[in-house]
């Protein structure tokens, strides 16, 4: 049977953008510390998923306002990454050990390329939003390679 994750901060799971998996009552037992701001991590994992998803139909359906939703949201993801960024530090003022020190490295050097992602589509979709006030469009070749990114592909 599968622990049940407990929510540090019930009112923060409707507020967007605010941590609710942060346990500071915990941070000085860094097993409990990394596990939460993993778990934070996922969660903004989840969130730039959602917005490249929400990026490329906005691309290939030229909605305006899809673009503006998805450049808004790039606002969360640079909050989730400064609560976490926060956390972490503070937790390396504790004793950690190699494995926690490099875990800990690991979860600030992700949550800062997830952040980077999510600048890159706010970018992304103010060009968006731009072409279509424009009345441009990327030609056929350019959207397939927006589309071989987005799959991975090169």
């Amino acid at each position: 049977m599968a622990a049940k994750v407990k929510l540090i901060n019930q009112k923060s799971a409707e507020d967007k953008g605010e941590p609710i998996y942060l346990d500071y009552e915990n941070i000085s037992n860094p097993a409990v510390a990394l596990a939460s701001a993993t778990l934070e991590t996922i969660r903004m994992g989840r969130t730039i998923e959602a917005l490249l998803q929400e990026s490329l139909v906005a691309i290939e359906t030229r909605d305006a306002k899809l673009s503006q939703v998805v450049f808004n949201r790039d606002d969360e993801v640079d909050k989730l990454h400064e609560a976490i960024k926060l956390y972490v530090t503070r937790l390396t003022t504790e004793e950690l050990d190699n494995a926690e020190s490099q875990r800990a490295t690991n979860i600030l050097t992700f949550t800062t390329d997830l952040e980077h992602i999510g600048d890159i589509l706010g970018y992304l979709m103010n060009t968006n939003e731009r072409k279509i006030a424009e009345q441009l469009e990327f030609s056929g070749e350019g959207c397939e390679e927006i589309k071989a990114m987005y799959s991975g592909g090169t």
